[in-house]
């Protein structure tokens, strides 16, 4: 799989208006279904059904409360895709993730995301649920990665009734380096 930190913006107006343009994007991406409408995605975090309005306030309030500090960061999980991609629920897999991430950091996060195929956008606010700053450097990034690949393997492994076996793992994995990471798993 694939984690990327695609950036955070700065509590001002401009970072405001981006986080909300971002928000309305990822939920109403213009990829039209068959019958060419646009197509409105679920927004969810631990909750389903979330609305995009009621975090872009969450966005307001903090940019009043701490201005100029971190707004909010957009991360991308991406898992591979083939067989891997159709055998995992992302949605799923996107919560285990943030929880485990939230249980290693000590942090709980408030975030939303939206799935868009194989990957799925998230946005998280740049203070956490009791206030404390959240930043991301790489090793946090990386330890999401971490993170992110073993619940995708777990949530394959357990939707297809098996162990990955050596093929499913090269499949799996993108680089020469996640495989022999992989292997040692095992």
């Amino acid at each position: 799989g694939i984690v990327k930190g695609t950036g955070y913006k700065r509590a001002n107006s401009k970072g405001c208006a981006q986080v909300k343009a971002h928000l309305k994007y990822i939920e109403q991406r213009p990829d039209p279904d068959e019958l060419g409408h646009r197509q409105k995605r679920e927004i969810f975090n631990e909750n389903d059904n979330v609305k995009r309005q009621d975090f872009q306030q969450k966005i307001n309030d903090l940019a009043k409360k701490h201005p100029g500090g971190v707004l909010a960061h957009k991360v991308v999980l991406a898992a591979q895709k083939g067989d891997v991609a159709k055998n995992v629920d992302m949605k799923e897999v996107t919560r285990a993730t943030i929880a485990e991430y939230e249980a290693k950091t000590g942090q709980k996060l408030d975030y939303v995301a939206v799935q868009h195929g194989n990957h799925v956008h998230v946005v998280i606010l740049g203070r956490d649920k009791s206030g404390k700053e959240v930043i991301f450097k790489p090793q946090d990034l990386k330890r999401l990665q971490n993170i992110f690949d073993k619940q995708v393997k777990r949530q394959y492994e357990r939707n297809r009734g098996r162990k990955m076996d050596l093929g499913d793992v090269r499949e799996f994995c993108k680089t020469p380096l996640e495989y022999a990471q992989a292997l040692e798993q095992k």
